[in-house]
């Protein structure tokens, strides 16, 4: 081999050598930029995945507190039927028995009304009997 030869193939090899370091910083790079981009990737995952955690969790505790809410509303529903059941059942006993007064009441408004339309009959009829009464004391006090 040459020296011109040599020196030419010394100088390939340098710029082979140089042309390697590059691709080697090259690949430095998008390897680091990888590694960056995976990790920015894996950090948003993990906070993507935190705040799903989060709203499950929310989710699971506002369900919770709605069956609560449910539970204590069918309660409430439950009592509140009972009692109206109650104050309807108290309402038409009392109304049962309003009527019967009712009834009571007026029939002894009717024996009330019918004694007093017997009563000027039985004025006059006293009226009379006195006049009877009283007419021959008169007669006799005139005859003495």
């Amino acid at each position: 081999m040459s020296a011109q030869q040599r020196a030419s193939a010394d100088q390939r090899q340098e710029q082979l050598d140089i042309a390697r370091l590059g691709l080697e910083a090259r690949l430095h790079e998008t390897q680091e930029l990888a590694r960056s981009e995976r990790d920015n990737l894996m950090e948003h995952a993990r906070s993507v995945e935190n705040r799903a955690a989060r709203e499950v969790d929310q989710a699971r505790q506002q369900a919770k507190e709605a069956q609560v809410k449910l539970a204590s509303a069918g309660k409430l529903h439950a009592t509140t039927e009972q009692s109206l059941a109650a104050a309807l059942k108290a309402a038409q006993k009392a109304a049962t028995e309003a009527a019967k007064e009712t009834d009571r009441q007026r029939a002894r408004s009717e024996v009330l009304e019918e004694q007093l339309t017997k009563i000027p009959a039985a004025i006059e009829a006293a009226l009379r009997s006195k006049r009877k009464l009283s007419a021959p004391r008169k007669k006799t006090a005139k005859t003495r």
